[in-house]
């Protein structure tokens, strides 16, 4: 039986990603910053803030938590299409050994890229500077692969 501090548990609720889970979890497969997939290479941006504006946020916050906000794209380095059926749908954001996993709603998605964004986390993430993001990505007939995002300043918007 594993411990509570290695499990976590991620529930898609009605398209909203919800997350059940212990501050720590157990190493992913390796994330690479870059990978091939059906002869594209394939690559993770993200950009990472904390909105710490006071008053009503028009982002629509609704759950307890910081207020972490990320914008990412996977995409295609070289402008080749992705492979059809090429999804993103979970990503782990980490700092030392912290870390929250959350199911990946795309926002757009296009024959070069997919679009989504992070919302909300752990109250943790108020004290971080930086974070690694690592989204899970899967090709019709072929393994999971992991793309890493790594040391992406947190900034703070007041």
């Amino acid at each position: 039986m594993r411990s509570a501090s290695t499990l976590a548990l991620t529930v898609l609720v009605f398209g909203s990603p919800v997350l059940l889970s212990a501050q720590a979890r157990k190493p992913v497969d390796p994330a690479a910053t870059e990978v091939s997939v059906g002869g594209a290479r394939i690559e993770l941006k993200t950009s990472a803030w904390l909105n710490l504006q006071p008053g009503p946020s028009d982002l629509h916050d609704t759950a307890p938590g910081a207020p972490l906000r990320v914008t990412a794209r996977v995409r295609s380095m070289t402008g080749t299409h992705l492979p059809p059926g090429f999804q993103v749908d979970s990503a782990i954001v980490s700092w030392g050994h912290r870390s929250w996993a959350v199911a990946v709603v795309p926002d757009m998605v296009t024959d070069t890229a997919i679009a989504f964004r992070l919302w909300g986390g752990p109250v943790w993430l108020l004290k971080a500077d930086s974070l690694d993001i690592i989204v899970r990505t899967h090709a019709p007939g072929r393994r999971h692969q992991y793309l890493r995002a790594p040391r992406v300043l947190l900034e703070r918007a007041y």
